[in-house]
């Protein structure tokens, strides 16, 4: 598979569907713009919860680390030590899931995709034989 930018290829919200029920396709996003999108208000669609998803578990993981520096003080001087990790591990996990939870609500809302592909940063990864007919320049 290799990876195009929105404005390099055009592939409507039905062949996208289709080629993605194939295995063919796959949207994506940097981890930047989906926390921007997460964070944004009136971005997401109503009723979608991602954005509510992802501020929870932001505020569990610093809540974890804060929590942990609490009982290093508190009680015993290396808490910090796991809190740092788990707080990591929450931290890095909420990111990757939000940009799938994004990409899963474009896969099943035609307004949101044709929204989303209007974003300079989206990107495709298809096979290229299925992307040669969906490229805006053919002589690529």
């Amino acid at each position: 598979m290799k990876t195009y930018w929105v404005d390099e290829i055009s592939i409507n919200y039905e062949d996208y569907v289709r080629l993605h029920n194939e295995g063919k396709c796959n949207l994506g996003l940097p981890n930047f713009d989906a926390a921007q999108m997460a964070y944004t208000p009136g971005y997401l669609p109503k009723g979608s919860g991602i954005a509510g998803t992802n501020q929870f578990f932001g505020f569990l993981s610093w809540g974890v680390l804060g929590f942990s520096i609490y009982l290093s003080f508190t009680s015993s001087w290396w808490i910090f030590i796991p809190g740092f990790f788990i707080f990591r591990f929450i931290y890095n996990v909420n990111k990757s899931s939000n940009v799938q939870n994004i990409c899963f609500e474009a896969l099943n809302n035609k307004e949101f995709y044709n929204k989303l592909i209007t974003n300079p940063s989206t990107m495709y990864q298809i096979e290229e034989e299925d992307a040669k007919i969906f490229l805006r320049n053919k002589n690529d």
